[in-house]
């Protein structure tokens, strides 16, 4: 019989969580279920607060999560050219890639 082993679960958690904020991140608005179900307009500004949704769906589309990587988004958006969406796969390959120190030598 085979055991999972936490860090195993732990580090496809992981990847699940990052692909799911990278998702987000780089979706334009139009093409988001809130956009669709009038949550949101083209511009990512909130039309309707998370108490007031009562469908699941709506539920759903506007979740915490979707709130945090959207206000990271908007706030990418006031920079110059922020709002391409070459700039949101920038960001986000910035914000996965891992700090590389080189010296000069192999060793």
């Amino acid at each position: 019989m085979s055991v999972l082993k936490e860090g195993a679960v732990g580090g496809a958690l992981n990847l699940f969580f990052i692909y799911k904020f990278l998702r987000i991140l780089t979706t334009p608005w139009e093409s988001t279920d809130a956009f669709k179900l009038g949550i949101v307009d083209g511009k990512g500004k909130i039309l309707k607060k998370h108490r007031k949704l009562k469908t699941i769906a709506e539920k759903d589309s506007y979740t915490l999560m979707h709130r945090l990587v959207w206000k990271l988004k908007r706030l990418m958006e006031k920079i110059p050219f922020g709002k391409t969406r070459l700039a949101s796969y920038g960001a986000a390959l910035w914000l996965i890639k891992e700090e590389k120190e080189f010296h000069g030598t192999d060793e």
